[in-house]
C-alpha cells in the first residue's frame, strides 16, 4: 500500500502569504521544524522542506464513531463536570465531535474561505501517515518566541452577539491566567488585563503574558500543555475526567502545532476550531470550559455556535 504523503499549508495570523512543503520524521529538532503534540501523547517532530508542490490526498474514513451527542446527554456531561468543580475541580474542559457528510471538499478553497473569515487565526491543512488529514483557523497562541523573549496569551470565555460577559466567564479566564504564571513561576505584573477579542461572530477573554526566559520553545510549550483552556484545573484531575467522560479520543484536537525556523518567530499554536478530513465526511471538533457557575443549556448552545461559525466559513 502506497504510504500517505506528510504535508503542510499554513498562513501565520494576520498574513495573506501561504507557506506549504513536505514533512520527514526526525527524531531530532531541525533548523526548520513542525512538531504536532496531541491532546494526550507522545510529541512528534518532522523536519520541513518548502515547496509549492503539495498534495492532500483525501484519507478514506477512518471507521472510528464519532460522539454525536444528543443536547441531552451533553446537558447530563456539564452537570456532572458543574457537580465536579464544586469539590476537586475548578474547571474542566469539555467537548464533542460530529460528523457531516460530504460530496467533497477542495481544500485550497477552503483554507482560503478561513483565512478570509479569521484573520487574527493560525489557518492550516496538515496530513501525515499517522494522524490523517487535518484543517482548521484556530485563535489561540501557546507560545511565541523571539531570542530569549516569550509571549503567551490566556483565552477563555466564549459569547457572540451583543451578550455581556458575566461572572462565570470573568472567573474562568482569571482561572487560566492564574495557572499560566503559576506553571511559568511568573507574578502578575507579567499579564496584562483581561480584554475582549473577536473571532468571526465569537468573543472571547484575552490576556498576554510576557516574560524572559533561555528555555527552548519545546520546553516552555510541554510546560504549559494541556492548559486550562482545553483540559482544566487542577491538570491531572481535570485530564482523569475528561478522559472519564467523553465518549471519544480527541486526537489532534486541543493538542498544538509548533513551527520553528519559518516565520519571523518560533511559535507554537492550539489546535482548536479545527476538522478532520475524510473522502466522504468531515469530523469536527467542538468543546467549552464548565465551572460551578455553568448553564448546561449555555454550553450546548456554546458548541452549536461555535460548529455554525466553522460550517460558515467553509461554505457547507
Amino acid at each position: 500500500m502506497e504510504s500517505i504523503p506528510s504535508a503542510i499549508k499554513f498562513s501565520f495570523p494576520n498574513e495573506i502569504q501561504w507557506i506549504s512543503g513536505i514533512l520527514l520524521s526526525s527524531e531530532s529538532d531541525q533548523v526548520q521544524s513542525i512538531k504536532i503534540q496531541p491532546f494526550d501523547g507522545k510529541l512528534k517532530r518532522y523536519q520541513f522542506r518548502q515547496t509549492d508542490a503539495v498534495v492532500f490526498d483525501m484519507p478514506d474514513w477512518d471507521g472510528k464513531k464519532s460522539n454525536n451527542t444528543s443536547a441531552a446527554d451533553y446537558s447530563a456531561m456539564v452537570r456532572r463536570a458543574k457537580d465536579a468543580c464544586r469539590g476537586e475541580l475548578s474547571k474542566v474542559v469539555l467537548s464533542r465531535c460530529i460528523d457531516v457528510s460530504t460530496d467533497g471538499i477542495d481544500i485550497d478553497t477552503a483554507l482560503l474561505n478561513l483565512r478570509v473569515s479569521f484573520p487574527k487565526a493560525f489557518v492550516y491543512a496538515i496530513q501525515t501517515e499517522e494522524f490523517g488529514l487535518w484543517m482548521g483557523a484556530t485563535p489561540e497562541t501557546l507560545v511565541r518566541k523571539k531570542k530569549t523573549h516569550f509571549e503567551t496569551m490566556s483565552l477563555a470565555g466564549t459569547k457572540w452577539g451583543g451578550d455581556a460577559f458575566t461572572e462565570k466567564e470573568l472567573v474562568e479566564q482569571q482561572v487560566v491566567t492564574e495557572s499560566i504564571l503559576n506553571d511559568l513561576n511568573l507574578s502578575f505584573e507579567n499579564a496584562t488585563d483581561a480584554k475582549e477579542v473577536n473571532y468571526g461572530k465569537i468573543r472571547h477573554l484575552q490576556s498576554i503574558v510576557r516574560w524572559q526566559s533561555l528555555e527552548s520553545l519545546t520546553s516552555i510549550s510541554q510546560k504549559l500543555h494541556p492548559t486550562p483552556a482545553v483540559c482544566g484545573l487542577p491538570k491531572m484531575a481535570a485530564l482523569s475526567f475528561i478522559n472519564g467522560t467523553e465518549n471519544y479520543t480527541r486526537e489532534l484536537y486541543t493538542g498544538y502545532f509548533q513551527i520553528e525556523g519559518i516565520g519571523e518567530d518560533d511559535i507554537s499554536f492550539v489546535n482548536l476550531r479545527c476538522m478532520q478530513l475524510f473522502r466522504n465526511r468531515i469530523r469536527f471538533y467542538i468543546g467549552g470550559g464548565i465551572n460551578s457557575m455553568s448553564d448546561p443549556d449555555s454550553e450546548w448552545i456554546e458548541t452549536e455556535k461555535k460548529l455554525e461559525t466553522l460550517l460558515d466559513a467553509i461554505k457547507i
